[in-house]
């Protein structure tokens, strides 16, 4: 099943940047729809541009502290979320608007408090990181089976043997899960971030090609985050395989 999983997709794929080929070449302009063949040819000349990896570099910058700090932020509130439901009751509004406010209204704020630099970027990233862990973190203690719990209680078990060796191993597939949905979130504030709040990066370079009507290396430029956030949130996926061999698949 695995194997056929992997030859669909691959099909898909070959379809897909056929057409496109096809397509480019009956539009017969740059302009309007390149060729995937001339996208290609703007990917090898970006990768061998120090300018590219300079701008790399810049963007990768608000994606690292932000993801880390909303990861470092994101697992222990949500433990504390999953194991008192008061706290639950508190800030449940809180992250509910967060999850479902979209970025372009915080701008202005995020500009007004925190200016245009790194960490205005930096603070978008994590603001979006962050209620994907928390919520998950939340639901995977939540899920944690309370006939366990009891086991654990009729043998002496105490609150914090019931946290380190129950609650907290029961939610990592949750909690990891949630770090997947908050490292893709992740990787759309970073660009949006570069593209509303500062043209720096990467979103300077996607500004620039698409200012100078310059498609094939916007399509370029594009098809390379999306390449990176594919990655991003497959490594994590893998990790999570590598981590959860034990655990079911549905």
């Amino acid at each position: 099943m695995t194997q056929r999983n992997s030859l669909y997709r691959i099909i898909s794929i070959v379809a897909f940047l056929s057409i496109w080929e096809i397509g480019g070449r009956l539009a017969d302009s740059d302009f309007l729809l390149p060729p995937f063949s001339g996208v290609v040819g703007e990917i090898v000349r970006l990768i061998t541009d120090p300018d590219f990896w300079a701008a790399m570099f810049v963007t990768s910058q608000s994606f690292i502290w932000g993801f880390s700090l909303a990861i470092l932020a994101g697992i222990p509130f949500g433990l504390m979320i999953g194991l008192w439901r008061f706290l639950d009751r508190l800030s449940s509004v809180y992250i509910i608007l967060m999850l479902t406010t979209p970025i372009a209204p915080l701008v202005p704020l995020v500009i007004i408090i925190l200016g245009i630099g790194l960490s205005a970027r930096v603070f978008l990233v994590f603001i979006f990181a962050l209620p994907m862990i928390v919520m998950n973190t939340a639901t995977g203690v939540r899920e944690v089976s309370p006939s366990l719990l009891d086991m654990a209680r009729s043998f002496g078990a105490s609150n914090l043997d019931l946290f380190r060796r129950i609650c907290l191993p029961g939610s990592l597939p949750a909690m990891m899960a949630g770090v997947r949905l908050g490292a893709a979130r992740a990787v759309v504030a970073m660009i949006v971030g570069e593209l509303i709040i500062v043209t720096v990066g990467i979103g300077a370079l996607m500004m620039e090609a698409s200012a100078r009507f310059r498609t094939a290396e916007l399509f370029a430029v594009t098809t390379i985050i999306l390449s990176l956030g594919y990655f991003v949130v497959k490594s994590i996926q893998i990790i999570e395989g590598i981590l959860f061999k034990w655990k079911p698949t549905t």
